[in-house]
This record gives C-alpha cells, structure tokens and sequence, in this order.
C-alpha cells in the first residue's frame, strides 16, 4: 500500500487507496476539496486562532476513534443544494464523532459582511452518545439550509447564540438545541426550520427570535419548546406533538407569542408564575390535554400538582389571552381547555380569553397564504404530483422521506407549473415541502 506523506505544522494528511486521513492542527488557510474524499478524520482535528478552513462543496468527513472538529480560527463550509458537505461517524468500528465544537475564539459570523464561521449545505449525523453534533462557545456562528439528524443530541449553544435558518432538524434523541444559560449573552435567531420526529426535551432556548418555524411529529414527555429567557415566538405551526407541551414559558419577563398555529398538542401553551406575554391573533386549532395551562409549580411534568403552597392568595394575576381564535369552541369549552386558578385555588393566575377573535383559522396562513399562492394536485397521487405557483422566483421545491431524506430539490428555473414524476416511490408518505422568500409550506403527500 502506498502512502504519500504531506506535513504542515502539526496538520497531517494521509493519501492512502484514494482515500485521505486528516489530523492534528491546522496552522495557515487550507481548503478541502470533493477531490479528496473521503475524508478520515482519524484524531483532533483543529482550525487554530487567525486561520481559516474552507470546505468546498461535496466533501464527506467521517470521523474515527472519538475525534473532534475543533474551530477555533474560522470555518467555512458552503455547499450546495445538490453537493451537500457530509459530516459523520465512521462505519468502521472505532467511528466514534465527538461533533464540531466552535472555541470563544472562533470568528463570529457577521450577518451584515457574510463573514466569520458558516455552514452551509451540510448535513451532520451520528455524533457519539452525549455529545453533541455542534458546540458554540463563540458569539454567534451561522447555519443556513443544513440537515441536523440520527444523533443523541443536536446543538448546544452554552451561554452564545446562533443564526439557525432554512435547515432541517430531525431524529435527535434530546436536546435538539440547548441552551444551558437562562440568560444568554447573545441571542439567537431561528427561522424558517423544519422539526420533526425528535424526543425528550427537545429545544431549549434562551433570548431568541423563532419565526416561522414548523414542529411536528415530535415525541418525548416534556416541553418541546423550552424558553428560558425573553423571546420573540411568531408565525411558527406547532402540528401533531401529542405527547409534549408545544411552548413553555419558564423564564424571562416580557415574551411575545403571535400569529403562531396550534394543532394536536398535549399542552398547547405552558406558563410559568411571573411570565405575562403578549398573545394575540394565535390559532388554537386542537390540543389534547390543555390549550393554556398557567401554573406556579414546574417540578414533574406539567400535570402533577406536587408542592403547591395551598395557602389562600389575594394576589392574582391575569394573563391576557384575549383576541386569539379558539377554533369554534364556545365560551365554556374555552375555559374548560383552560388550566388556571379557577381549576385549583393553590394558583394565582386567571387567564382572560375574551373577546376572541373571529378571524378564520386557516393551517397555513401563518407560513404561506395556500389558496392565493400555491395549489398542489392530486393527493392522494400516483405517478405525477402537480404544483400549481402563483410565484416563481425566490422559490425552491424539496420532496423527502418521512424521516427526512431528501429526494428532490429544486431551486432554479422553477416554473408556475410544476409536474414532479413519483411513480418510481414507494407507496407511503412524503413530505413536500415548498420555500418562497423565506416563508415555507410543508405538505404530507400520500403515493398510492
């Protein structure tokens, strides 16, 4: 076997039957092309102080023996829709990936300039138990239509923020994203994502814009959406997590919950004592357990009333949920969908829900207007699926799996009549899922 040994520094590369192991510290610019695939990240792996690594479009790097993406100068991986950058575990026995871990000195992305750390593009999986795929210890680093899925944790932000957009987040056993500080430093923005089929308590976040978001399908028995600190929560869907609270309100002050789309929640919203947020033109369509559940105790999972004060209070407070659509209920089936001191005295909260809006409630408006831009045909379909677009630019088109694997994406020369050939799938459920300047729409399309 013939191996050709090149050494920069403390960085090593390894040529060996067209394949290239990688290790050690990376000490000036260096890029990574699909040329070299794959990758085998064989121990550390670091991107020093003042230096860049570029990741050009198509490379996979799989990584062996517990090893870790260290960044602590910048990275730059940019792929594209059709030459995704792949970051995953080794099939070989020691494949163990310890994830990318973004040092306090790596370069913040600057959202103005396009500059600093960036992923883009890029799917990153199977992360070794209890470690996560991402780590941000720096400010704020940029992740932009990237699939983060089939691992124990997704991304852990510390005390930092992120830019988290367009991107897929599936198959995380817990902690989809965790943000251990109650109180970040920097805040983050979270918008136009897909989560689905993850567990446990899934997306813990502190001070951070969420707009317009979709979570479905996700399990575990706790809060999915867990804010610690003061958010921002508008035009998000939260559809068909029946065994979860869709928000939960459990720290910070001043909160703002608008526009956003209720549907087959166990808890729709979840308030914690002290926590008043302004709630207005949100649709609660359906939930299991609750709609509204205002409690001064968090210890167990939202139901058990264990360790109320049970003395009398005088002080109540109200939590304004007046002006949002409760989806037809009358004005006692309201309250009964509501949990508050009216239901146990040991409370101190009185949620207001009148007057209520008599605005439609409509599953879709709050991503994009259905009837008025776009008309999808026929499903249930059987050889060909058709795509009916008022508008055709800015617009990309993804079909995948139940479990997210991507199928087909279009993002160039989209035209107002799409016809997408599925007669090659298997029967079963897809997911259609249609961007438009920022604003998205996902479809659950049945092949027969």
């Amino acid at each position: 076997m013939k191996k050709v040994l090149i050494i920069i520094a403390f960085f090593l590369i390894f040529k060996v039957n067209y394949a290239t192991e990688i290790s050690g510290s990376i000490s000036s610019d260096m890029t990574l092309s699909a040329s070299g695939n794959p990758y085998y990240v064989t121990s550390d792996l670091q991107v020093i102080s003042g230096v860049t690594l570029t990741i050009e479009p198509g490379v996979e790097l799989y990584f062996r023996n517990g090893s870790t993406l260290y960044i602590k100068g910048t990275l730059k991986a940019i792929g594209t829709a059709s030459e995704k950058i792949l970051f995953t575990k080794d099939i070989d026995p020691t494949g163990n990936f310890y994830g990318l871990i973004f040092t306090n000195t790596a370069v913040e992305y600057d959202i103005i300039n396009n500059t600093g750390c960036i992923l883009k593009y890029c799917i990153l999986e199977k992360a070794s138990s209890a470690k996560h795929l991402i780590t941000c210890q720096t400010k704020r680093i940029m992740v932009d239509y990237c699939e983060i899925r089939n691992s124990d944790m997704g991304i852990s932000l510390w005390n930092h923020g992120i830019y988290l957009s367009n991107s897929k987040i599936h198959h995380i056993q817990r902690y989809a994203i965790d943000c251990n500080s109650p109180a970040p430093v920097y805040s983050s923005k979270i918008t136009g994502n897909e989560f689905f089929n993850n567990n446990d308590e899934c997306f813990t976040i502190g001070e951070a814009l969420i707009e317009n978001n979709y979570f479905h399908d996700n399990g575990g028995q706790s809060y999915f959406l867990r804010i610690r600190s003061n958010c921002q929560i508008d035009n998000n869907r939260f559809v068909d997590n029946p065994t979860a609270v869709a928000v939960a309100l459990l720290g910070g002050e001043t909160h703002t919950l608008t526009n956003n789309h209720f549907i087959n929640n166990k808890v729709n919203v979840f308030i914690l004592f002290e926590r008043h947020p302004i709630a207005n033109n949100n649709c609660f369509e359906s939930y299991v357990h609750f709609n509204i559940y205002l409690t001064k105790n968090v210890s167990g999972n939202p139901y058990s009333l264990l360790n109320y004060d049970n003395a009398p209070h005088t002080n109540h407070a109200d939590i304004d949920f007046s002006n949002n659509n409760f989806y037809n209920l009358t004005n006692e089936q309201i309250a009964s969908s509501i949990y508050d001191d009216q239901d146990n005295f040991a409370e101190i909260f009185t949620a207001k829900y009148l007057p209520v809006s008599t605005t439609a409630c409509n599953p879709y408006t709050s991503i994009i207007d259905y009837d008025n831009d776009i008309n999808i045909f026929p499903n249930p379909a059987n050889n060909y699926l058709i795509i009916n677009l008022q508008k055709t630019n800015d617009v990309i088109i993804e079909l995948s799996d139940i479990n997210g694997q991507l199928i087909f994406i279009k993002e160039e020369n989209v035209m107002s009549l799409e016809k997408m050939d599925i007669s090659n799938l298997p029967k079963g459920m897809y997911l259609l899922k249609i961007i438009i300047s920022n604003k998205m729409k996902v479809e659950k399309i049945i092949k027969y």
